[in-house]
């Protein structure tokens, strides 16, 4: 099914473009149709297409016993199941990291910001303007973490949207 990629990811890629116009096309002043913002065979080159078979999977797995083997399988990586829960499981492994490492400056930065006070001898004595820019990075960063939490919160969702329907479709199959 690999000779179904190279045709799917243009058609995406192609689509993406034309939203990006239709959405740029909304801003008069600043539309110019011979401005391309993206260069889009080479988002079509990184774009991680899967044509999957669940049905073969499914039976090359032992799940559906009473149904005839799906010609053209020969091992279930051929179904690319596989190779999509590795790429969504890395999604959601990144999407970790990420938040990761802004919890681990968030606490080097909080520690940072007690030592100073502390240090100063006078804690309840910053000064005014010192206050205001840790009160920004702060906030900055209150900012940053809800976005990733938002992201993260998202992603589980939709990973337990689609195991649930995954279930439903293996209890009704």
């Amino acid at each position: 099914m690999s000779f179904l990629s190279a045709p799917l990811r243009f058609l995406i890629s192609l689509t993406r473009l034309r939203i990006d116009q239709e959405n740029a096309s909304h801003d008069e002043e600043n539309f110019d149709p011979s401005c391309v913002h993206q260069d889009y065979k080479e988002v079509a080159k990184k774009l991680p297409v899967f044509c999957v078979s669940s049905k073969a999977y499914q039976k090359m797995s032992g799940r559906l016993e009473h149904d005839e083997q799906v010609p053209g399988f020969t091992c279930l990586e051929e179904t690319e199941i596989p190779a999509l829960q590795r790429h969504a499981l890395g999604i959601v492994h990144e999407t970790r990291a990420v938040t990761c490492r802004f919890l681990s400056e968030l606490d080097r930065f909080l520690t940072s910001l007690h030592l100073q006070i502390v240090q100063s001898g006078q804690p309840l004595k910053i000064a005014d303007d010192l206050r205001e820019n840790e009160l920004q990075a702060v906030a900055q960063a209150v900012e940053k973490l809800k976005k990733v939490m938002t992201l993260e919160f998202r992603m589980h969702t939709a990973l337990a949207g689609e195991e649930q329907r995954a279930n439903s479709t293996l209890t009704l199959g």
